[in-house]
């Protein structure tokens, strides 16, 4: 597959207008997708010639939800959830939306989660429904309302959904057990989604999913499979590359290996190579957070690279030339 022909199928599967994504003018301009295919040169250099098919033939088969397409997403949840409420006489006045509380101080992917569920009509709900931290909630600020939805924009895993679930219930296990749970996400994971649903369940936890059959994703590839020891050596230089606190990002979070990204971000989920900067790496979606380091910029990333492959030519050379005087 050629490079033309690998663009061609990532617009078609993902709905996109290169020429309007490209359009400053156009409400579905998208800088990272009008750049798309100069990124896509950038990050085939730092990748064996031989494997370059391999590599676009995933990129034809990525998922990329634009601004609008996320928005459309949020709607539809909301439609699934009146629809389910309204058969027990709850509005969605009556509904509390818990967004994932971001991890550090910075800004978080529930910043985007917030806007774009409230992206089209902000006439039906308020921002009052809209909860950033969870852990700033008091008994007041939930009383009255008959429905709660846990929200957020993917679950991978689902221990962050997981863990936002089990910490409302021990702060209010009164009014927990007295509303109507939900949880939702506009990217689930098939085996993530599973899970998290086994453990409500386990837990005697009485909870409705909100989300499209196809929007599931799945694994790029099966574990052990030809193409994932294909893939390996780029994966494990990649995702091991100055580790923290022993975090790996081969195969991607917890090797979920999936070919995601939305408009503003690249989960951790997906395959390290299609999103983490290094210098032998220029990935087409570059993931704003989990670098190890402050994301470099374009230009020190391909003078590392270059230096790097200097360094490797030069001890290939060393290398030959010593097991020629053995």
């Amino acid at each position: 597959m050629k490079k033309e022909e690998a663009l061609a199928a990532f617009f078609l599967k993902n709905g996109i207008d290169p020429a309007r994504a490209a359009d400053v003018n156009d409400i579905n301009c998208d800088p990272a997708i009008a750049g798309l295919s100069d990124q896509v040169d950038l990050w085939l250099s730092g990748i064996d010639a031989e494997d370059h098919e391999i590599f676009l033939e995933l990129l034809g088969k990525y998922t990329y939800l634009t601004r609008t397409q996320c928005r459309q997403r949020y709607q539809e949840i909301l439609n699934m959830l009146d629809e389910r409420l309204r058969a027990e006489g709850v509005t969605l006045d009556e509904t509390l939306f818990i967004t994932m509380e971001a991890g550090g101080a910075s800004a978080s992917g529930g910043e985007n989660v917030r806007a774009d569920l409230k992206g089209y009509d902000l006439r039906r709900f308020s921002k009052k429904q809209l909860i950033a931290a969870q852990s700033k909630l008091e008994e007041d600020d939930i009383r009255g309302y008959g429905a709660v939805v846990f929200l957020d924009d993917i679950v991978g895993s689902g221990k962050t959904m997981w863990k936002a679930i089990r910490s409302f219930r021990a702060r209010f296990p009164e009014s927990f057990g007295q509303k109507r749970l939900f949880l939702a996400c506009i990217l689930p994971r098939k085996r993530g989604m599973k899970g998290l649903l086994k453990n409500c369940r386990d837990d005697g936890i009485a909870v409705e999913p909100l989300y499209r059959e196809e929007w599931l994703q799945g694994p790029a590839f099966e574990k052990n499979s030809a193409l994932y020891h294909r893939l390996s050596p780029y994966e494990e230089m990649i995702g091991n590359y100055m580790m923290q606190n022993g975090e790996s990002f081969f195969m991607g979070f917890e090797q979920n290996r999936l070919l995601a990204s939305f408009y503003y971000n690249t989960p951790n989920n997906t395959l390290c190579t299609f999103w983490r900067a290094v210098p032998t790496n220029l990935p087409p979606f570059p993931r704003d957070g989990n670098q190890a380091l402050s994301r470099p910029e374009i230009a020190d990333l391909k003078m590392r690279k270059k230096q790097m492959q200097m360094q490797s030519y030069g001890f290939g050379c060393d290398r030959r030339k010593i097991e020629d005087d053995r």
